[in-house]
């Protein structure tokens, strides 16, 4: 009978394994077999939880953004509603209880302030007459405004810019007051959009002409219109400017903008999106002991910034992820959500143990509480499994699972030790029914343990104090 007595952190202290170096050879003969006995096994139980050993350690983040686009009705328009915005319901031309009208002279430009819009006129006769803004929304034939070629212009704003529209269609009336005009003279509109007010891009148009035919001298004023100027716009813009440029002969200030009506397309309440490129963010605990209280305490200071929740539910102990991003839709300056999908990656079963999840992803909806599908287990590992290189008579059979990417087959078990104890307290084997193996082996040189844990990981324990016995028996008696 052979006694060995190892300390593992003599010569293999940061292996998974330990190498016993017989003095001298173990031989047999051919009428004697060999027995194999873990005797005893103590383990100082020092194997955090949580570890990058263990493959346990980072949690995946990953976030897909979500690129919106606004879906727009071109065949159904609908009215900004300029008249009901600014002007009183009875009295069509003093403005609204709440509208304010404030002029710039040095400017020359009126400002109309309503709930939803802002209206700005470059009036070329602000500075000598300070009479109100005449409602050119109605097309009543009485209204009117001086509207000069290079100098007037509207700006209509909108305020809130969730709420921007895309101008499809115009209305729009000038009104001849000279005496007589023996020529032909036109009209055209120009509009542009802007969503800074300073920088403007002109939107093409079809149509965008009003064309006055000679003019007798015996007629007051004549009104053209043009209630069709279609405008080939598909961007939602802030600002919308109206201009003019026109061709006569005569004095520009005998035609007055009579009319201006706008209408936008009407949106699809839905959104539509195209997903961009995920971006995964590692979450990294750092290696050692954890519990229900400071493993949420950690994942709150990881997932704060990316403002998730984590809590465990009390009665089950469960993990609880609440999703607590806000996205608005603004054309403007913000067309994409970055957490548009928001996702939890656990990437090897260690980890999905842990946290209690049985697949590897999580899918965090936004404002609901979403569970782990059973409890959190932070035993670092339940088993201790030795196992050696001796070629047993009837070999070991195991069904284990592989806990990550580091999960190996494993040879003839020797020992299932459990593993249960708390960390930093001693694992005791004793093997009180002296279970020993029969092995086929008929020279021994060198023999070798090996440490896993339930899950085939080579574990690269520090410390292990073992007593193997090898035995020979006389198969002519035994």
């Amino acid at each position: 009978m052979w006694n060995y007595y190892i300390d593992k952190q003599k010569y293999n202290k940061d292996d998974n394994y330990v190498d016993i170096k017989l003095d001298y050879p173990i031989e047999i003969s051919n009428y004697d077999y060999l027995k194999v006995k873990l005797c005893n096994f103590k383990y100082f139980n020092n194997d955090y939880n949580i570890s990058q050993k263990l493959q346990n350690n980072i949690i995946t983040l990953r976030k897909t953004p979500y690129n919106y686009t606004q879906i727009f009705n071109y065949e159904n328009l609908q009215s900004f509603g300029l008249i009901s915005e600014f002007f009183d319901n009875i009295d069509l031309q003093a403005l609204k209880t709440g509208v304010t009208e404030t002029i710039d002279f040095d400017t020359r430009v009126r400002t109309i302030t309503g709930a939803n819009y802002v209206l700005y006129f470059k009036d070329y006769y602000v500075e000598t007459i300070t009479i109100g803004f005449n409602n050119i929304f109605t097309g009543y034939v009485s209204q009117r405004i001086d509207f000069m070629k290079q100098i007037s212009y509207l700006i209509l704003e909108t305020k809130d810019d969730t709420q921007l529209k895309v101008l499809r269609k115009v209305k729009y009336a000038f009104r001849q007051e000279i005496s007589s005009s023996p020529s032909v003279e036109q009209y055209e509109l120009i509009v542009e959009g802007s969503q800074d007010g300073i920088t403007y891009t002109q939107i093409p148009t079809i149509n965008p002409y009003i064309t006055f035919q000679p003019k007798p001298s015996n007629i007051d004023y004549v009104i053209e219109t043009n209630d069709n100027v279609i405008l080939e716009n598909t961007t939602p813009y802030k600002y919308y400017k109206f201009t003019i440029d026109f061709f006569s002969t005569y004095n520009p200030y005998d035609y007055k903008l009579n009319k201006l009506q706008l209408f936008y397309a009407e949106v699809v309440q839905t959104l539509d999106y195209t997903e961009s490129s995920p971006i995964n963010t590692n979450l990294i605990v750092e290696d050692g002991f954890y519990n229900s209280t400071n493993i949420v305490t950690k994942l709150t200071e990881l997932l704060e910034p990316h403002q998730i929740v984590p809590t465990i539910e009390d009665t089950t102990n469960k993990m609880i992820f609440l999703n607590n991003t806000t996205y608005i839709y603004n054309p403007i300056n913000s067309t994409t959500d970055p957490n548009g999908k928001l996702e939890l990656l656990f990437n090897t079963k260690n980890i999905q143990d842990n946290y209690g999840i049985k697949g590897d992803v999580l899918e965090l909806t936004r404002n609901i509480n979403i569970y782990t599908d059973t409890n959190i287990n932070l035993i670092n590992f339940s088993k201790i499994v030795i196992s050696t290189d001796l070629n047993m008579t009837n070999k070991t059979h195991n069904e284990l699972i592989n806990g990550n990417s580091e999960s190996t087959g494993i040879g003839n078990i020797l020992a299932w030790i459990d593993c249960d104890q708390a960390p930093f307290t001693c694992i005791n084997y004793r093997n009180y029914e002296n279970n020993d193996y029969k092995i086929q082996n008929k020279i021994i040189n060198n023999i070798r343990l090996n440490f896993y844990n339930e899950k085939s990981q080579p574990l690269n324990i520090d410390n292990a104090l073992i007593h193997l016995q090898i035995k020979k028996v006389n198969s002519k008696y035994n």
